[in-house]
């Protein structure tokens, strides 16, 4: 699927580089990434395309990085939206397209994009000609990149670079840029920009003066919807990847097949870790006459890990469930699932689902052993789960058995002669310990006090 999205990058970025009168024109990719350069006498200018943008939410996204570098002092290098405010104020076009699902959408999104590209570059090339409209550039820069980095372009990041005569002017550089262009692409994978290119101008404006730290291009947004008395959508409905891919990815569109696919995987898991437990409660308790971890409902904690593997392994059927279920969807979700799930990605959850499988048998584990039980010879205490092995206590350690309370509030404790008790209330109800584990206390003597409360024991 990356791969045919790359290749109608190449074939449309090859055919556009002829409109643009570059004299020189390169494309690189590899498996997941793809850059088209467009050289010019005072800028070149990279389409590129990346499967991992650079943060954590924008997935498989199309954009342009102006680089002036070559007419200028140090490294300059921009996106669209840095420059667009200094040469077309009233421009507001999209130039960052995410979540580019497939080859179709590629094709859209390159042809919308290359259109307005070329419509601005006259503009770029007349501004680049003045080192002085490079200034301008560096400020815009330097303001940006204090609001969203931190670090101050021209004041403590060229200082750096001075007194370290061991640091790459270029590769420094190209790792701020890396750096800022993350929280740029960011920042126009947002709810925010979304509902603006969708027209929703007043839901936008909300987003947008919540928001702390805005760049230059957010503030002018700001200012044409506060302006604007017609609003209209920027983008028209088959553009809209942004709108799409943060359904899939955040919103129900995503969640309900992965719940549906977990839903199904609960049952196997359920039955799976209670019979765990009820084999590994059987081995440890075989020669109790009675034992709290055989109690149905205390098997009831194994939903927790049951759960837990259930979602795991829903990642991992959701093909399954996408072809059976959700038919007329199936290639859109398979298309996200493309962009969102990479192969390196795929690998971590397996490991990660094997850690949690493991962690599932501990679990299961732990809980089959905690509780009590009761032998032919004493009580066996293991109501701390940190305790593996418990504590024995023959019957001639009780100090007493004490029932505290009346009727459905009743509270059955043991005293031992060390000054340990446990609440066998705690691990079984009241109806078992009436039938089961009172007339075995009686059969070995021990005598059982009625109280009201714990303060009356020992008076």
């Amino acid at each position: 699927m990356i791969n045919d999205i790359i290749k109608v990058f190449e074939r449309k970025f090859n055919k556009f580089a002829e409109k643009t009168n570059a004299f020189t024109t390169r494309f690189i990719c590899d498996d997941d990434s793809a850059i088209g350069t467009l050289c010019f006498s005072s800028f070149n200018v990279e389409f590129e395309y990346c499967l991992e943008c650079g943060g954590i939410i924008e997935k498989s996204g199309l954009n342009i990085i102006l680089d002036f570098s070559k007419r200028y002092s140090t490294p300059l290098k921009c996106m669209m939206y840095d420059i667009i405010g200094l040469i077309d104020k009233d421009n507001f076009n999209c130039w960052f397209y995410c979540f580019i699902e497939n080859a179709e959408r590629m094709e859209l999104c390159f042809d919308k994009l290359a259109k307005d590209f070329l419509e601005v570059l006259p503009k770029i090339k007349s501004f680049s000609v003045s080192k002085d409209n490079l200034q301008l550039i560096e400020e815009v820069l330097n303001k940006n990149i204090k609001e969203t980095v931190g670090i101050s372009l021209t004041d403590d990041f060229n200082k750096e670079i001075s007194e370290n005569e061991e640091i790459s002017l270029e590769d420094t550089y190209d790792y701020l840029f890396g750096l800022y262009f993350g929280f740029e692409q960011c920042a126009f994978a947002s709810y925010e920009y979304r509902d603006f290119l969708s027209g929703d101008y007043k839901k936008a404006l909300r987003k947008y003066e919540k928001k702390k730290n805005k760049l230059i291009y957010e503030k002018s947004i700001i200012d044409y919807i506060n302006s604007c008395t017609s609003p209209a959508p920027i983008l028209s409905q088959e553009y809209e990847c942004l709108r799409d891919g943060l359904k899939e990815y955040t919103g129900s569109n995503g969640s309900v097949p992965f719940l549906v696919s977990s839903a199904v995987m609960l049952i196997p898991f359920t039955a799976f870790c209670i019979g765990i437990y009820y084999a590994i409660a059987a081995i440890i308790y075989s020669s109790a006459v009675y034992a709290s971890p055989l109690e149905w409902y205390n098997a009831l904690c194994c939903l927790i890990p049951a759960m837990i593997c259930s979602f795991a392994a829903g990642y991992f059927i959701r093909e399954k469930i996408y072809r059976r279920l959700f038919r007329k969807r199936y290639r859109q979700l398979m298309d996200y699932d493309a962009i969102f799930e990479t192969k390196k990605s795929k690998k971590r959850m397996r490991v990660l689902f094997y850690l949690i499988y493991i962690l599932a048998i501990v679990s299961v584990f732990l809980f089959a052993n905690f509780g009590f039980a009761i032998g032919e010879n004493g009580v066996y205490d293991k109501s701390n789960y940190l305790n593996m092995n418990g504590k024995y206590y023959s019957y001639d350690e009780i100090y007493g058995l004490y029932c505290i309370g009346e009727d459905s509030e009743e509270e059955f404790i043991i005293y031992f002669d060390d000054g340990h008790s446990l609440n066998l209330s705690d691990n079984t109800d009241n109806t078992n310990i009436h039938e089961k584990i009172l007339p075995i206390f009686a059969e070995q003597n021990v005598e059982i006090t009625n109280v009201n409360s714990e303060n009356e024991i020992g008076e």
